[in-house]
This record gives C-alpha cells, structure tokens and sequence, in this order.
C-alpha cells in the first residue's frame, strides 16, 4: 500500500473563474445545459450562467431542501422536507406534490419518470413533463425502513440501503420491492455504484459489496468511516471521515491512499484526466488515477462532488458559495504588467491543463489569437498594430488535447504601448553566443554609453530573476540542452531577447590526442619491462 500526500502544486495555473454568493447549501449542483442549479438549505433556487456566475432566476421554495435536485423534460426537480417542486426554464413553479416525509435522497430520473425517496422509506415515482400535481404521481412503493441518500439505479432497478444496513431492490415500473441482504452496519448518505452485477457502498468503517441477488461479496475494513465510491477501469475510489482518498481493486486490496487535512464526505468525480474531490479541509483536489496530485485550490468553504462541462468544473460550498474552476490555464510572466512595449512585444509565460496542452494562443484586446511557441513553457512574440499609443491589454488563453478552450475570463495583463521600440533606451549586453549544460554564463548589462545596468528583470522560462547589483552582471546556469532564450526588461527601456546555444560539453580533440598519445606510451612501457618489445 501506498500512501501519498497533499501538496499544493504551486506551478500550475488553475484559476476560478468566477464565484457565486448564496446562502448555506448541502446540496451538490446540476446542469440541464443551459444553466447551473444551486439549492440552499432554505429553499432558494438559483440558475446561474454557466459561463458568468451570474444569477438568471431564483425562486423560493418556503421549505428546507437538503439533497440535489434533477432536470427532466425542461423542469427543475426540486425534492424538499414537505414534497416535490417543480421550475419552468423561467423559474415559475410548475406545480408541487405533498409529501408526508422529507426528501433526503437526491431525486432520480430513469425513463422518463422524476423518483422521489423519503427518509421514512416511500418512494414515489413522478410522470416528468408538464404541469407537476398529484395526477403525475404514477406509483408508491414503501420500503420496511429508513433511508437517506443510499439509493443508485441499474439496469432499470433502485438499490437501495436502508439505514440500518439492509439492501432493498425496488421496480419503479411494476412496485415490486423486494429484501436482498441484511449487512448488520448502518448505511447512511453513501450513494452506492453498481459493477457487473455487484453494488458496493460505505457501511461506517467497511467497504462493502453485495451482489444483485444478495450475496455478500466484500467486506472491506478501512480506517474510517467511508462515503460514496466511484469506479473507473478496475479502480474504486472512496473518501473517508480519517482525511483519506482510497483506492482499492474490488477485491478490496487497498493500492493506494491519499490524504488530505480532513474528511473526505463527498462523491469523487472520476475522468479520464484525472480525480477530483473535495475535502473539509476546504480544498478541491485533482489527482492522477495512480494517486499522484496535479493541483489542489482552496476554496470559501468544504465543497461538494464537483460536476464537469466541457473542461470547467463547478461546485457548491456549504457556505452557499458557488465556483466555477478551471482545470487549464494560462499566465503571462514577462513583460511585467504595466512595462513599456512597442510594435513588436516579446512575450512568454506558462500553461497548463489537466488533459495536457494543444496550444497556447494570445491576442492584443481587441485582435485576433495568434498561437504561441511551446506549450507548458511558451513564448512568442506579437505583432501590434492599430493602436493609439497608451494602454494595451494582451489575453492568453489554453486549448487542450481534447480540443477543449479554457473558459472566460481568460489572464489579461496591461501595457502601455508605444508606435516604435526607437523611442525607448537600449539595454545592452556582453555574452557567450555558445555554453554548455549546467555550467556558468556570465552576462554583462550595460546602457547605450557602456555604463553598468542594474534594475532589469531577466525572465527564463517561468522563473524570474531581479538584478540589482549595481554592477550589472548575471550568471545564469542553464539546465537543459537547446536554444534557450532570456528575456530582459527594465521600465522604460526597450525589452531585449538573449538567444544562448547550450549544448553537452564536448571533449577537445587536443585533449583526445593526449589521452591517446599518454595511453600508447603507458603500453610500451609495460611492453620493455616484461621484455617483449623489440
């Protein structure tokens, strides 16, 4: 068993997009494709833009809601302690149903049909479409206990836990309810994922799997109270109420965990870039399937499973915040903001994106994108043109290998321009045209009349280095092979670009010649004292 730790990868470039304020919510966040739902634990409905964050409609309910709402059929589900609600597109109620129990499993669809599950054990299956009234309601099955949000569907069926651990199948077509296996171990807000037949869920401190016939086929210890797994490509993947991210194969070997600064509640979001998860450590974390971390961000409070549309992800913060965040970006590091730039500015930064980099592109505001050269260390140089002289915006933006474009908005840093590089002093410099691999370069920094230059910020890939010796020199030790570039700017002067070949020390041919020379007489010599030379 591996175990791993968090670590917040600084280098990487995630960025929330944007943040929605609302109040306490408990709730995990939905899509229909047009907007984002949040539901507050009071009741509040909110639609969001998924690109702004911006508030499209809210409705108010009048009803404390504790579990995710479904879209079917253009409505809003909303499930809540006194009934079902349901919202039009514009936010007007599209009627309601009267429970006698609160709703404490989120609400379900399959086939055209919105399922409710109360905590007293009734499951009521709800025709989606149209106006929402008792006469939707198609069916009532009641379960011999209670449950709270332990419910999946496959293969058409609801498995279900009942809190105190029992396994139930329900038909929400024919009613049929039928009692499949008693655990002995509470079960409570795990959501279960069935493979090939076998549902595995968190029973406290057990992972736990029965098949769909009732048969136990594991029973797993960990060392806390485990959640709601997700399962991908022979791996499951549950947090626990220890800090730790499981992964287990399903027979329950742990391969691998991963730890964070406290529970790990809510349901993993599995991708094939990666896993992500939230923590009450008040981080969202996305890690590789072998347990490695990309990246973790701190957010306004512990969140919930994250969803994911295109290459964006969202969450609800229990403190009502909603986020939108980023799995890709892209930072301008040179010039710095506010620098002084002419018709041709020379630019480079660093990108990054959890399904890898197809391109990076930057444009002037307004202008065209342009793609730049490299990906996750990048530069270019921009070409500037129909502009007064002033201030200038530049936009970088990723594209991924999926064909993904990182969202809005996008790194936007500003200038002030000027029509030619001529108006502005010249930085020159004094350096080898050639070096080698991890050896001293020593650069020399001096103004027009040869006087020493000091003030200057040299950028070499995504580190930065001020030089403020009075002196002017530099000593760069450069630590891969190729055709390497340094940046150099100082306020007010023109930027300068230093190209410097480095390349494998190489052995001088005298110094082979020596080395022959040295060893031929070595083998004479010994030759005459064992007397065989002649």
């Amino acid at each position: 068993m591996l175990l791993l730790l968090a670590g917040v990868a600084d280098a990487h470039v995630i960025k929330t997009k944007w943040v929605s304020p609302t109040s306490t919510t408990s709730s995990e966040v939905v899509t229909d494709g047009s907007y984002i739902y949040s539901i507050t634990d009071s009741g509040q409905v909110n639609a969001l833009d998924e690109v702004t964050g911006g508030k499209m409609w809210t409705a108010e309910i009048g009803s404390r809601v504790l579990v995710s709402p479904v879209t079917a059929s253009g409505i809003v589900y909303v499930g809540a302690e006194n009934g079902v609600y349901a919202f039009d597109s514009r936010g007007q109620l599209a009627g309601s149903l009267p429970l006698t129990s609160p709703v404490m499993t989120p609400l379900l669809y399959s086939e055209g049909n919105v399922i409710a599950i109360t905590k007293s054990g009734e499951v009521d299956v709800i025709a989606a479409g149209g106006q929402l009234s008792k006469s939707k309601l198609l069916r009532t099955m009641v379960l011999p206990g209670e449950t709270e949000a332990s419910t999946t569907l496959y293969s058409g069926k609801l498995y279900i836990f009942l809190t105190d651990g029992r396994m139930i199948s329900a038909d929400p077509f024919t009613g049929a309810v039928v009692s499949l296996y008693d655990s002995g171990r509470p079960v409570w807000r795990s959501t279960p994922v069935v493979v090939d037949g076998v549902v595995y869920v968190g029973a406290g401190r057990y992972f736990m799997g029965v098949s769909i016939s009732g048969g136990l086929n594991l029973s797993k210890e960990l060392e806390g109270v485990v959640y709601s797994p997700a399962y991908s490509n022979g791996s499951f993947y549950v947090g626990s109420d220890d800090g730790n991210l499981y992964s287990l194969t399903a027979d329950g070997e742990v391969r691998w965990k991963f730890k964070t600064g406290d529970a790990i509640r809510a349901k993993p979001l599995v991708t094939e870039n990666a896993i992500y998860f939230g923590s009450h450590d008040k981080s969202l974390y996305s890690i590789t399937s072998n347990g490695k971390l990309r990246w973790s961000t701190l957010l306004t409070d512990w969140p919930s499973s994250p969803i994911i549309i295109g290459s964006t992800l969202y969450t609800a913060c229990y403190d009502g915040s909603v986020t939108s965040i980023s799995p890709m970006g892209c930072s301008i590091s040179f010039p710095d903001e506010n620098a002084t730039v002419f018709g041709r500015v020379s630019l480079a930064g660093e990108g990054y994106a959890d399904a890898g980099i197809d391109r990076v592109e930057l444009k002037t505001v307004p202008g065209d994108w342009q793609t730049a050269d490299g990906k996750e260390q990048w530069s270019t140089i921009l070409q500037v043109s129909g502009f007064a002289e002033g201030n200038l915006g530049i936009e970088c933006r990723i594209i991924d290998s999926q064909g993904n474009t990182e969202m809005i908005p996008y790194e936007e840093h500003y200038y002030n321009y000027v029509f030619s590089e001529e108006k502005l002093p010249s930085i020159n410099a004094t350096f080898p045209q050639n070096a080698n691999v991890k050896q001293p370069i020593n650069i020399q920094f001096t103004d027009s009349n040869g006087n020493p230059l000091s003030g200057l910020t040299v950028t070499a890939g995504s580190d930065k280095y001020n030089i403020t010796d009075a002196s002017g020199k530099f000593v760069y030790i450069p630590q891969t092979e190729g055709e390497f570039k340094l940046f150099v700017e100082k306020p007010n002067y023109r930027t300068k670009t230093i190209t410097i070949n480095v390349t494998k020390p190489l052995i001088q041919p005298i110094y082979v010649v020596i080395i022959l020379v040295i060893a031929a007489g070595a083998a004479i010599y010994m030759s005459m004292r064992k007397g065989r030379w002649r």
